[in-house]
């Protein structure tokens, strides 16, 4: 193909590749069956974790502070900054841990993602992004609030445990403390989901079964959650994106008076993704699991739209391709390559996602 630019803006595939290591083996193997093509690198984002890696790309420093995890041990996490701009990833701290144990589900809080956001409204900023997605916790943000100086009580002055499971414990609540810089300093909300904080599409009911929540766990949560909302900010419970990193979006929109936006296309923007179209020939974008959720603030559905706007031709490339026909059809042209379509083993994909994207970059090249 003479005089094309290729631009590639994947995800992460979740569990086995960086967005930036996905971009390279597909570039490696396009430079093998196209080696006339320009392939211009662009990994992106949708406010789950990756995001910093994306933003390094971007020029953004990294700038270590002292938090804890979602079982409150301490560890040093990294926020981003670039001039007075600051964004906070929480999957940094509390990130999404495979495997995890009921009793860790109806626990596990978000603490240290409120002390990443003290010490960002401690610098000289003006602009704070809170990337909300790839968390292991379900408890409304109230880990995050108390750690930015709310204070949640039960039954006078006791303090209640860390985790959503103890929500449903609050008599009463103390919102003075919190970080005086919060009112100077505008923050948003970066949401991978447009799921609600409650109800069937809530943080509980959808994502703590995949944070190790068992069924009675999750109905436990889904109560504390009611309550909780009751108490913080009923009106927010339903706002698309509330339910975000287990309702840290609650937290935020509610209690911190954050607006919300697509983390995908916030990262685009933030990172210069219009400009990177300019010339291109052919767009490159892909997750891990290309699914109905794609379609909901991800990055492959986000990359689709504007590509697509400009008339560019655009492909995407998954471990595997699990839209239901609906979603199918609503794109019946789209160029989807799986990589279970050269190797089944979802296992063996994931372990060896790097000789497989090779592979399919060498496809790509020769089809382009």
């Amino acid at each position: 193909m003479t005089d094309s630019r290729i631009l590639v803006a994947p995800d992460s595939f979740k569990g086995s590749l960086s967005a930036s290591a996905v971009g390279a083996a597909l570039a490696q193997g396009i430079g093998r069956t196209s080696p006339q093509a320009e392939v211009l690198m662009h990994p992106l984002a949708d406010g789950g974790e990756g995001t910093l890696a994306a933003l390094a790309m971007a020029g953004f420093d990294s700038v270590e502070v002292e938090a804890i995890d979602s079982h409150g041990r301490p560890i040093t996490a990294r926020i981003a900054r670039r001039g007075d701009i600051a964004v906070v990833e929480s999957a940094q701290a509390v990130a999404f841990e495979p495997g995890a144990s009921p009793a860790h589900a109806l626990s596990a809080s978000s603490a240290g993602v409120g002390l990443m956001m003290a010490a960002a409204l401690d610098m000289p900023i003006s602009r704070l992004y809170l990337a909300a997605g790839g968390s292991a916790t379900t408890d409304g943000g109230a880990g995050m609030l108390h750690a930015l100086g709310a204070r949640f009580f039960h039954e006078g002055k006791e303090l209640i445990p860390e985790g959503g499971a103890s929500l449903g414990k609050i008599t009463s609540l103390e919102s003075e403390g919190i970080h005086p810089r919060v009112k100077d300093v505008t923050i948003t909300l970066l949401s991978d989901v447009d799921n609600p904080l409650l109800g069937r599409r809530g943080a509980a009911r959808v994502f703590a079964p995949q944070k190790g929540a068992d069924v009675s766990g999750v109905d436990n949560l889904e109560k504390a959650l009611e309550h909780y909302a009751a108490l913080v900010g009923p009106d927010y419970a339903m706002i698309p994106g509330s339910g975000a990193g287990g309702g840290i979006g609650f937290g935020a929109l509610a209690a911190l008076g954050a607006s919300v936006t697509s983390g995908a296309t916030a990262i685009m923007d933030i990172t210069g993704f219009d400009h990177a179209l300019n010339s291109a020939s052919l767009v490159i974008t892909g997750e891990g699991s290309f699914d109905d959720q794609s379609a909901a603030g991800k990055v492959p559905s986000a990359v689709i739209a504007a590509a697509v706007a400009r008339g560019i031709p655009v492909a995407v490339v998954c471990g595997v391709d699990r839209r239901s026909a609906a979603a199918r059809s609503e794109q019946p042209g789209l160029r989807v390559y799986q990589l279970v379509d050269i190797e089944p083993s979802i296992d063996r994909c994931i372990d060896n996602a790097h000789d497989l994207l090779v592979l399919v970059g060498e496809e790509i090249g020769r089809a382009s």
